[in-house]
């Protein structure tokens, strides 16, 4: 049987054959971290090995797992990665509206990440958010 082969199907697809290699890619990773190898962080990983790791965040982000996809895109950013500075910028100033929740970034990361993006940092302002107590009552009025 030749590499790609699915045994008694011939040639898998190319979406499949993609898709196992990320498996096998996550899994490694996982493997490694689970070892406690030291596994160096995104800063320290060559070009090619942060390009692999930010088709991992993009393919979170496509499945919906908007949170890991985020914790990546960050940790890559933090690292250099222009691609992912810019996700991650665009995720922390487009939460809410877009995700409904907020993704925790302080204005100095923003401002990081968006200088290494090449683009205007936007301005980061803390939210406020009404006390239950306060929710409550406003209920309570509009019945």
């Amino acid at each position: 049987m030749r590499q790609g082969e699915v045994e008694g199907r011939g040639r898998a697809p190319a979406s499949v054959a993609g898709a196992r290699a990320a498996r096998t890619l996550g899994a490694a990773l996982i493997t490694a971290m689970a070892a406690g190898l030291g596994t160096p962080p995104a800063s320290a990983a060559p070009a090619a090995s942060q390009e692999q790791l930010h088709v991992l965040a993009v393919h979170s982000f496509r499945q919906g797992r908007f949170s890991e996809a985020y914790g990546r895109f960050i940790a890559l950013a933090e690292g250099g990665h222009v691609a992912s500075a810019r996700y991650a910028l665009w995720m922390c100033v487009n939460g809410p509206p877009l995700f409904g929740t907020d993704w925790d970034c302080a204005p100095h990361e923003a401002e990081a990440w968006a200088r290494l993006a090449g683009v205007e940092a936007p301005r980061i302002v803390a939210r406020t958010y009404r006390s239950v107590a306060d929710v409550d009552a406003a209920r309570g009025r509009r019945r």
